[in-house]
Protein backbone atom coordinates (compact mmCIF):
# COMPACT_ATOMS: atom_id res chain seq x y z
CA UNK A 1 0.00 0.00 0.00
CA UNK A 2 2.90 2.07 0.43
CA UNK A 3 3.83 2.47 -2.61
CA UNK A 4 0.70 2.95 -3.96
CA UNK A 5 -0.08 6.37 -2.01
CA UNK A 6 3.67 7.79 -2.39
CA UNK A 7 2.36 8.53 -5.89
CA UNK A 8 -0.69 9.81 -4.93
CA UNK A 9 0.99 12.43 -2.74
CA UNK A 10 3.15 13.42 -5.70
CA UNK A 11 0.00 14.35 -7.70
CA UNK A 12 -1.57 16.18 -4.78
CA UNK A 13 1.29 18.19 -4.01
CA UNK A 14 2.15 19.20 -8.10
CA UNK A 15 -1.45 19.84 -8.84
CA UNK A 16 -1.83 21.78 -6.07
CA UNK A 17 -0.04 24.78 -6.41
CA UNK A 18 -0.42 25.03 -10.41
CA UNK A 19 -4.04 25.26 -9.87
CA UNK A 20 -4.02 27.47 -6.94
CA UNK A 21 -1.60 30.18 -8.48
CA UNK A 22 -3.17 31.06 -11.33
CA UNK A 23 -6.62 31.89 -9.55
CA UNK A 24 -4.69 34.16 -7.13
CA UNK A 25 -2.78 35.54 -10.05
CA UNK A 26 -6.45 36.24 -11.48
CA UNK A 27 -7.98 37.63 -8.38
CA UNK A 28 -5.51 39.86 -8.22
CA UNK A 29 -5.23 41.42 -11.81
CA UNK A 30 -9.29 41.51 -12.51
CA UNK A 31 -10.03 44.43 -10.79
CA UNK A 32 -7.35 46.32 -13.28
CA UNK A 33 -8.51 45.29 -15.96
CA UNK A 34 -11.69 46.45 -16.98
CA UNK A 35 -10.07 50.15 -15.53
CA UNK A 36 -6.91 49.62 -17.75
CA UNK A 37 -9.47 48.85 -21.05
CA UNK A 38 -11.65 51.87 -19.85
CA UNK A 39 -8.35 54.34 -19.73
CA UNK A 40 -6.70 52.49 -22.55
CA UNK A 41 -9.80 53.22 -25.10
CA UNK A 42 -10.19 56.61 -23.56
CA UNK A 43 -6.92 57.77 -24.69
CA UNK A 44 -7.28 56.39 -28.12
CA UNK A 45 -10.03 58.12 -28.46
CA UNK A 46 -8.04 61.15 -27.54
CA UNK A 47 -5.32 60.72 -30.06
CA UNK A 48 -8.18 59.43 -32.52
CA UNK A 49 -9.70 63.17 -32.44
CA UNK A 50 -6.93 65.18 -32.63
CA UNK A 51 -5.16 63.05 -35.21
CA UNK A 52 -7.95 62.61 -37.69
CA UNK A 53 -10.42 65.26 -36.16
CA UNK A 54 -10.38 69.22 -36.07
CA UNK A 55 -9.13 69.59 -32.55
CA UNK A 56 -5.96 70.73 -31.00
CA UNK A 57 -5.02 69.41 -27.25
CA UNK A 58 -6.41 72.39 -25.97
CA UNK A 59 -9.87 72.87 -27.94
CA UNK A 60 -10.30 69.16 -27.39
CA UNK A 61 -9.88 69.80 -23.21
CA UNK A 62 -12.13 73.18 -23.59
CA UNK A 63 -15.36 71.03 -25.34
CA UNK A 64 -14.67 67.89 -23.00
CA UNK A 65 -15.30 70.48 -20.21
CA UNK A 66 -17.99 71.86 -22.15
CA UNK A 67 -19.47 68.96 -22.01
CA UNK A 68 -18.98 68.01 -18.57
CA UNK A 69 -20.84 71.25 -17.94
CA UNK A 70 -23.36 70.48 -19.77
CA UNK A 71 -24.34 67.41 -18.75
CA UNK A 72 -24.19 68.50 -14.90
CA UNK A 73 -26.28 71.65 -15.92
CA UNK A 74 -28.99 68.81 -17.56
CA UNK A 75 -29.34 66.49 -14.60
CA UNK A 76 -29.01 69.30 -12.05
CA UNK A 77 -31.88 71.55 -13.48
CA UNK A 78 -33.74 68.58 -14.36
CA UNK A 79 -34.23 67.22 -11.14
CA UNK A 80 -35.10 71.24 -10.28
CA UNK A 81 -37.85 71.06 -13.21
CA UNK A 82 -39.09 67.16 -11.88
CA UNK A 83 -39.53 68.60 -8.27
CA UNK A 84 -41.25 71.34 -9.60
CA UNK A 85 -44.20 69.48 -11.08
CA UNK A 86 -44.19 66.73 -8.11
CA UNK A 87 -44.57 70.29 -6.04
CA UNK A 88 -41.65 68.43 -3.43
CA UNK A 89 -38.85 71.00 -1.99
CA UNK A 90 -36.04 71.17 -4.46
CA UNK A 91 -32.58 69.77 -3.02
CA UNK A 92 -29.53 70.44 -5.30
CA UNK A 93 -28.35 67.03 -6.45
CA UNK A 94 -25.24 67.55 -5.68
CA UNK A 95 -25.45 68.86 -2.30
CA UNK A 96 -24.38 65.87 -0.40
CA UNK A 97 -21.03 66.45 -2.43
CA UNK A 98 -20.52 69.74 -1.72
CA UNK A 99 -20.25 69.14 1.55
CA UNK A 100 -17.43 66.83 1.52
CA UNK A 101 -13.67 68.76 1.33
CA UNK A 102 -12.12 68.39 -2.23
CA UNK A 103 -9.18 70.42 -1.98
CA UNK A 104 -5.15 68.78 -1.71
CA UNK A 105 -3.93 67.82 1.11
CA UNK A 106 -0.93 69.60 2.13
CA UNK A 107 0.72 66.04 3.91
CA UNK A 108 -0.44 63.92 0.67
CA UNK A 109 1.25 66.78 -1.84
CA UNK A 110 4.57 67.22 -0.71
CA UNK A 111 6.35 64.22 -0.90
CA UNK A 112 5.39 65.00 -5.10
CA UNK A 113 6.34 68.15 -4.45
CA UNK A 114 10.14 67.28 -3.22
CA UNK A 115 10.18 64.72 -5.65
CA UNK A 116 9.90 67.35 -8.53
CA UNK A 117 11.57 69.57 -7.05
CA UNK A 118 14.71 67.06 -6.55
CA UNK A 119 14.35 65.84 -10.01
CA UNK A 120 14.74 69.89 -11.08
CA UNK A 121 17.43 70.09 -9.26
CA UNK A 122 19.60 67.32 -10.56
CA UNK A 123 18.34 67.85 -14.32
CA UNK A 124 19.73 71.42 -13.87
CA UNK A 125 22.98 70.47 -12.13
CA UNK A 126 23.76 67.66 -14.97
CA UNK A 127 22.93 70.85 -17.70
CA UNK A 128 25.60 73.37 -15.87
CA UNK A 129 28.09 70.28 -15.80
CA UNK A 130 27.48 69.49 -19.32
CA UNK A 131 27.36 73.33 -20.69
CA UNK A 132 30.37 74.42 -18.67
CA UNK A 133 32.71 71.01 -20.26
CA UNK A 134 33.67 70.14 -16.30
CA UNK A 135 34.10 66.75 -17.86
CA UNK A 136 34.59 66.60 -21.53
CA UNK A 137 33.47 62.68 -21.92
CA UNK A 138 30.19 63.74 -20.01
CA UNK A 139 29.35 66.60 -22.54
CA UNK A 140 30.13 63.71 -25.43
CA UNK A 141 27.35 61.69 -23.98
CA UNK A 142 25.10 64.50 -23.52
CA UNK A 143 25.71 65.96 -26.94
CA UNK A 144 24.94 62.07 -28.30
CA UNK A 145 21.59 62.05 -26.78
CA UNK A 146 20.64 65.17 -27.79
CA UNK A 147 21.62 64.26 -31.01
CA UNK A 148 19.40 60.78 -30.84
CA UNK A 149 16.55 62.99 -29.87
CA UNK A 150 16.95 65.41 -32.50
CA UNK A 151 16.71 62.47 -34.93
CA UNK A 152 13.55 61.04 -34.08
CA UNK A 153 11.66 63.96 -33.41
CA UNK A 154 12.81 64.86 -36.85
CA UNK A 155 11.35 61.61 -37.67
CA UNK A 156 8.37 61.76 -35.92
CA UNK A 157 6.01 64.15 -34.94
CA UNK A 158 5.09 64.93 -31.60
CA UNK A 159 1.53 63.34 -31.60
CA UNK A 160 3.13 60.27 -32.32
CA UNK A 161 5.94 60.18 -29.86
CA UNK A 162 3.12 61.05 -27.21
CA UNK A 163 1.04 57.95 -28.99
CA UNK A 164 4.00 55.71 -28.64
CA UNK A 165 4.63 57.02 -24.97
CA UNK A 166 1.11 56.23 -24.26
CA UNK A 167 1.22 52.77 -25.79
CA UNK A 168 4.32 51.83 -24.27
CA UNK A 169 2.45 52.47 -20.78
CA UNK A 170 -0.08 49.96 -21.45
CA UNK A 171 1.95 47.60 -23.23
CA UNK A 172 5.37 47.20 -21.90
CA UNK A 173 5.08 46.19 -18.08
CA UNK A 174 2.77 42.90 -19.53
CA UNK A 175 5.30 42.38 -22.17
CA UNK A 176 8.32 42.82 -19.74
CA UNK A 177 5.88 40.52 -17.12
CA UNK A 178 5.57 37.76 -19.60
CA UNK A 179 9.36 37.79 -21.50
CA UNK A 180 11.58 39.23 -18.23
CA UNK A 181 14.39 36.68 -18.89
CA UNK A 182 14.57 36.83 -22.41
CA UNK A 183 14.39 40.92 -22.64
CA UNK A 184 17.11 41.15 -19.65
CA UNK A 185 19.44 39.08 -21.77
CA UNK A 186 19.02 41.17 -25.22
CA UNK A 187 19.58 43.91 -23.16
CA UNK A 188 22.56 43.02 -21.38
CA UNK A 189 23.83 41.68 -24.67
CA UNK A 190 23.24 45.02 -25.91
CA UNK A 191 24.77 47.10 -23.25
CA UNK A 192 27.48 45.33 -23.41
CA UNK A 193 28.42 45.94 -27.44
CA UNK A 194 27.30 49.57 -26.57
CA UNK A 195 29.81 49.94 -23.60
CA UNK A 196 32.55 47.99 -26.21
CA UNK A 197 31.84 50.67 -28.78
CA UNK A 198 31.85 53.54 -26.49
CA UNK A 199 35.58 52.92 -25.05
CA UNK A 200 36.68 52.64 -28.52
CA UNK A 201 35.55 55.68 -29.18
CA UNK A 202 36.17 57.41 -26.03
CA UNK A 203 39.65 55.74 -26.27
CA UNK A 204 40.83 58.10 -29.48
CA UNK A 205 39.70 61.35 -27.84
CA UNK A 206 42.68 62.87 -26.20
CA UNK A 207 41.13 62.57 -22.95
CA UNK A 208 39.94 59.63 -23.11
CA UNK A 209 43.79 58.45 -23.25
CA UNK A 210 44.20 60.57 -20.36
CA UNK A 211 41.32 59.08 -17.96
CA UNK A 212 42.67 55.29 -19.43
CA UNK A 213 46.14 56.35 -17.94
CA UNK A 214 45.27 57.55 -14.88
Amino acid sequence: MSSDEQPQKVVVSSTGPSSAEPAELADSTAPSIPMSALLFGIGNFFFFLITCGDYTVVSLFAYLALALLFVAGVYANGTLLRAYLKKEKYENPFSAKLKNPFVLAEGDLKPHVDAFVGVVNDFLHLTRHAIYFTDTVFSVKIAVIVWFIAIVGGAFSGIVLLYGIFLAAFVWPRIYQEKQADIDRVYGIALAHLNQYYDLVISKLPLGKKKKEE
